[in-house]
């Protein structure tokens, strides 16, 4: 009974991990978003949403701030085509009940995202950020 428990234990603690390694690349995305590439509410909802960024999280806690973080985006920010698979990425990310589903419609939203709404530093980071996602 103690190895189960402790299993479980493992388990939630790994995922629990997982999910805020998620959250703190999302976190890493928006912290290298210029301002001028979010909306201006983006400014009111800020401190409160990094604060619940930087928590230890679930996957639907991280979904939810990836979609907050979206929301915000401005449209100039993202490809045209992102008009297009919007609405199918937020159901999807709605749905989203693991890390790995997660990462993988946060790496969709920043690959529709134009370098003009990114800061020039991440264009270095960018792919590391991307193999520690998959």
């Amino acid at each position: 009974m103690k190895f189960i428990i402790l299993s479980i234990s493992l388990l939630w603690s790994f995922q629990t991990l997982n999910a805020q390694s998620i959250s703190g690349h999302i976190l890493e995305l928006e912290s290298n978003t210029k301002w001028d590439a979010v909306e201006k509410e983006w400014a009111g909802v800020r401190k409160e949403w990094e604060a619940q960024a930087k928590k230890e999280n679930t996957a639907v806690i991280s979904a939810g701030l990836l979609l907050s973080f979206e929301s915000h985006l401005k449209w100039d920010a993202v490809e045209k085509t992102w008009t297009k698979r919007r609405n199918k990425w937020v159901m999807e990310l709605e749905r989203a009940v693991t890390n790995a589903q997660v990462a993988a419609l946060l790496i969709e939203l920043e690959s529709n995202m134009k370098w003009t709404a990114v800061e020039d530093k991440w264009k270095a980071r960018r792919e590391a950020w991307i193999s520690e996602l998959k």
